[in-house]
């Protein structure tokens, strides 16, 4: 029966219409009886519902289909409306005008709050997104654009950008929800991966307060992926026990530790101690998860160690870019001597022990203004050190070695998987070898700096080669100490080229050896290969070689770093500064750093059911 139609009787009424029409015609019978009677008259219309009822215009009551009868429509209007019952059908018409009029206006009503709704969630991501703070809803975003609108559309539009609701409660109300919507979604993918892996990592805010941060790396949709699980603030203590607890709380309240591989953290005491670290407390509830040390960490203590006196000459060169750069006179006058001298840089930068790249940048910066730092501190006799050539190709060795390491460094912040690495700190300490006997035999080019300051001063090369044949040498056992157990653990060749590989050398059970000669001949598996990346190729390969596949997987998702908390403790101090130090940091800094998109309809939906 179409909407309109409703049956009464023997007969079927259009309520849109207000008319008798003809009733459909149907296999089994057909009736030529038409009827003409209009129930209008008795101040009734269609309500507009899937199912048609009548609907009076007057008290806007609605009548069941059973009372579709004339009869009962004229008692109704008798009995409730006894003034009305003996107006014309022209009142009646314009009571039904009058009705859809304000029923018009109620959607357009209904549709305009559901969009300003829409637009303040929208806007409150955007805030979230660009870590800004919530007041700047109202006190910036909607004057500015209610500014935009009066000028370029008018003034009716600006009065509907004004009813977006972005007051600072409702923008922390409204990024609470999405955080929430995005946190579930995240759980969801968590649970339905076979395996995930964690980083995890604790600073100290600007309000003093030390705030534990963790990653997760888990497959979603046939990829490896990796988001913010959350950042809670240790109410007091540090210690393993404390950072174990809470931890703990949160997994064993979502997803549970049976399907962790692996937790990598920095190598503080509070992590690795194996009494009452955090990586012990976490192998009693399971023993088969891997601890590994932040690969970036290892690189940057390995790369500190310097013979004396090299460290001699580092130290004096931190000690004159301090002396430049503490006191804002000087400063001022070096950056008019550099422009002055055309040098392509007009100022120096401060030495960081806690920021990876700092040392090489600093020592770059230094070789590359050495004639203006001569200059500018010809009258200082405590620092004449850029005086003297030899000074300064240590410098320019240190510069070059420096440099190299920040490279390594970069290389190590992709956050790849862990094999690849691997192979990347592998080959580190192979150039660490090769240019410890190049320097033995007079080549220096792979220190470009060193290498054409020497040559354009004409200076020997006597009295630099052992000390950086020595530096050289011992780099490599640091790096070897420290990256003991990479020199000894299995390549897994097979991994990382499952076609190019003697399947009898891998450690491999016969069962599983047999599967990977399966997928070595198999050349549609072999086009897949070249075309994806390394870990969408074992998470595609799982339906045809499970347990050659989730050996792969093991070995694949764990985290190289924790150069993921590092970098969020960046955002972090960037929310949460000394204007912003009340805020509860981990709703914001979700929103600003997570790919998943919060379901804005859904949150909508419910706003409209409340």
């Amino acid at each position: 029966m179409d909407k309109y139609l409703v049956k009464t009787n023997k007969r079927q009424y259009d309520l849109s219409t207000e008319k008798d029409v003809e009733p459909t015609v149907s296999k089994r019978k057909k009736t030529n009886r038409i009827y003409s009677k209009s129930y209008l008259e008795f101040g009734f219309i269609d309500d507009g519902s899937e199912v048609s009822q009548p609907l009076c215009v007057i008290c806007f009551e609605k009548l069941s289909n059973e009372s579709m009868k004339p009869s009962k429509m004229k008692r109704h209007l008798e009995t409730k409306h006894p003034k009305e019952s003996n107006e014309s059908i022209e009142f009646f018409k314009a009571k039904k005008i009058e009705y859809l009029k304000q029923k018009e206006c109620i959607k357009k009503t209904v549709k305009t709050v559901d969009n300003s709704i829409r637009a303040s969630y929208l806007v409150s991501l955007r805030i979230a997104q660009n870590k800004k703070p919530h007041t700047i809803g109202e006190n910036l975003i909607i004057p500015a654009v209610m500014d935009i609108c009066n000028l370029m559309f008018g003034e009716d539009f600006a009065k509907k950008v004004q009813s977006i609701p972005l007051s600072n409660t409702t923008v922390k109300r409204r990024i609470d929800e999405m955080a929430d919507n995005v946190e579930n979604q995240l759980i969801k993918k968590i649970k339905s991966s076979d395996y995930y892996s964690i980083q995890i990592d604790e600073t100290t805010d600007i309000s003093k307060c030390a705030q534990l941060l963790t990653y997760v790396r888990f497959i979603d949709n046939n990829q490896m992926k990796e988001e913010m699980l959350f950042c809670r603030e240790l109410e007091s203590n540090t210690t393993g026990e404390e950072i174990f607890n809470c931890l703990d709380e949160y997994v064993n309240r979502y997803f549970g530790w049976n399907n962790c591989i692996a937790v990598c953290s920095d190598g503080a005491a509070s992590m690795t101690d194996k009494k009452s670290g955090l990586i012990t407390r976490i192998k009693t509830v399971n023993p088969e998860i891997r601890s590994i040390h932040c690969l970036i960490h290892r690189q940057a203590l390995a790369s500190k160690k310097l013979s004396s006196d090299l460290n001699d000459v580092l130290d004096r060169v931190v000690k004159t870019v301090n002396f430049i750069k503490s006191r804002a006179l000087n400063n001022r006058l070096f950056k008019t001597l550099c422009e002055e001298m055309g040098s392509e840089h007009n100022n120096l930068l401060l030495n960081s022990e806690v920021r990876w790249l700092s040392r090489g940048r600093v020592l770059k910066r230094v070789f590359d203004l050495k004639g203006v730092i001569s200059e500018f501190l010809k009258n200082e006799e405590k620092f004449q050190d850029f005086e003297n050539e030899s000074f300064i190709a240590k410098v320019a060795y240190l510069a070059d070695i420096f440099d190299q390491f920040n490279k390594l460094n970069l290389s190590l912040q992709s956050n790849d998987n862990i094999l690849e690495v691997k192979d990347r700190i592998l080959g580190f300490i192979e150039k660490l070898t090769v240019w410890a006997k190049r320097v033995n035999n007079n080549v220096f080019e792979m220190f470009n700096s060193f290498n054409e300051y020497v040559k354009l001063n004409d200076l020997s090369i006597d009295e630099f080669k052992s000390i950086i044949a020595e530096h050289l040498l011992n780099l490599k056992l640091y790096f070897e100490k420290y990256f003991s157990e990479i020199l000894i653990e299995d390549r897994l060749e097979w991994i990382r080229n499952p076609f190019q590989v003697n399947i009898e050398e891998q450690k491999l059970t016969v069962e599983l050896k047999d599967q990977l000669l399966e997928l070595k001949c198999n050349e549609s598996q072999r086009m897949n290969f070249k075309s994806t990346k390394l870990s969408e190729f074992w998470i595609e390969a799982k339906n045809q070689y499970p347990e050659l596949a989730l050996i792969a997987i093991k070995n694949l998702i764990p985290f190289p770093s924790t150069y993921l908390c590092e970098s969020a403790f960046s955002s972090l101090t960037y929310l949460k500064n000394k204007y912003r130090s009340k805020l509860a940091v981990e709703n914001d800094l979700r929103l600003a750093l997570t790919k998943i998109v919060p379901d804005i309809n859904e949150l909508c939906c419910k706003k409209s059911l409340l």
